[in-house]
């Protein structure tokens, strides 16, 4: 809903994924980005993975590089102006995975730089940190928590047991409960610690695990 209103003020918007590492931020975006209407939407379609360095000049880099399919070496002033012209009245969806930097001088650099899209424009971000997407300017924020219970549990059934489904031994589901409940619904966690539990057959070894 977020991608697809065209009643904005904005050319640009800014849309936060924010949440806890292995939540699922961004197979989110993955899912949003790959979406057959969403690609539709926009004439232009990036992905730019950040991680911890925020270095202005590598993300512009490999902005160009994607769009001309092609490698750079020119300095930045030269590749500001070679992405404004890219991006200039074009409307773009723009992802920018696990962003860190919480230096505003940094980013102003390059939002001014993104801020010639055609009205519609959005740019998404993936982030661990509230902080981070407060200092970007987001316009719409997309919070994401643990699995319920319920879901949790499906998940953990589906990789701890064979076939995916739960043992007659109850004393094993009691176990893979208490340990399920310690995983606070995080998909990623949830996964490796039931892959791990798979390969261990008696109530001993789920035992010792858990404690």
């Amino acid at each position: 809903e977020c991608l697809l209103d065209n009643n904005v003020v904005e050319n640009v918007s800014i849309i936060s994924i924010v949440g806890m590492v292995g939540l699922g931020k961004t197979t989110l975006a993955q899912l949003i980005y790959n979406d057959k209407i969403v690609s539709k939407t926009y004439e232009l379609k990036l992905w730019i993975c950040v991680s911890s360095n925020f270095d202005v000049k590598q993300i512009v880099k490999a902005i160009l590089e994607h769009l001309i399919d092609e490698k750079l070496k020119e300095s930045l002033e030269i590749l500001q102006t070679q992405l404004r012209e890219k991006l200039n009245g074009k409307k773009y969806l723009l992802v920018l995975d696990d962003l860190w930097n919480e230096d505003n001088n940094k980013w102003f650099l390059l939002k001014n730089l993104l801020m010639v899209g055609a009205r519609g424009s959005r740019i998404i971000v993936t982030t661990r940190s509230e902080k981070v997407a407060m200092i970007i300017g987001t316009t719409s924020c997309y919070p994401l928590k643990g699995l319920t219970k319920k879901k949790a549990w499906s998940l953990f059934v589906k990789i701890a047991f064979e076939q995916g489904q739960e043992p007659e031994n109850q004393a094993l589901v009691s176990l893979g409960e208490e340990v399920m409940n310690n995983c606070a619904g995080v998909p990623l966690v949830i996964r490796t610690i039931a892959s791990l539990l798979r390969s261990k057959t008696s109530e001993n070894e789920w035992l010792s695990f858990k404690n």
